[in-house]
């Protein structure tokens, strides 16, 4: 099929998951992103808020960073659930230098309801800069219709 990346969605683990838990779902992943990778096919991560909270005094989002295998398994980061955990998407990019494969857009206002893209809160020029510094390859985008429709515009004639 041509395909050269493969996303992890979720972990699908409990909301009672310990940091030992995490610990082994990300482990496992560097050996699933081992045989892709063999494969030709390079493996990713997509967070959600729940990696964006601490658990037994550290940040999920941290040590999933720390267990991955950078070489064996990046991260599709969602932006907006960055921001909804309260963090300045760009500052979190800046965090974790090539380690972000691809981005999962969709933008917020500042009072958290979905927005289109560029009509939100999130600076988008600086978390595209950023992301092109630490070797984004692609973005996706994912929302209802009309917010799509609206987007479009928006990031054709975004530049960086």
């Amino acid at each position: 099929l041509g395909l050269k990346q493969m996303i992890i969605a979720s972990f699908g683990l409990p909301k009672n998951a310990t940091l030992a838990d995490w610990r082994k779902a990300a482990a496992d992943s560097n050996k699933l992103g081992a045989e892709t990778l063999k494969a030709g096919i390079q493996l990713g991560f997509h967070n959600h808020g729940m990696e964006l909270v601490e658990l037994e005094g550290v940040l999920i989002f941290d040590e999933l960073i720390r267990t991955f295998d950078p070489k064996l398994v990046k991260m599709q980061c969602q932006i907006v659930n960055v921001a909804g955990a309260g963090m300045d998407p760009v500052s979190f990019i800046k965090k974790y230098p090539g380690r972000f494969l691809s981005l999962h857009l969709a933008d917020r206002t500042a009072e958290g309801r979905q927005a289109p893209v560029g009509k939100g809160s999130i600076d988008w020029k600086g978390v595209f800069a950023a992301m092109r510094a630490g070797g984004m390859q692609n973005y996706y985008v994912e929302m209802n219709m009309e917010a799509l429709q609206e987007s479009c515009p928006y990031l054709q004639a975004l530049t960086v």
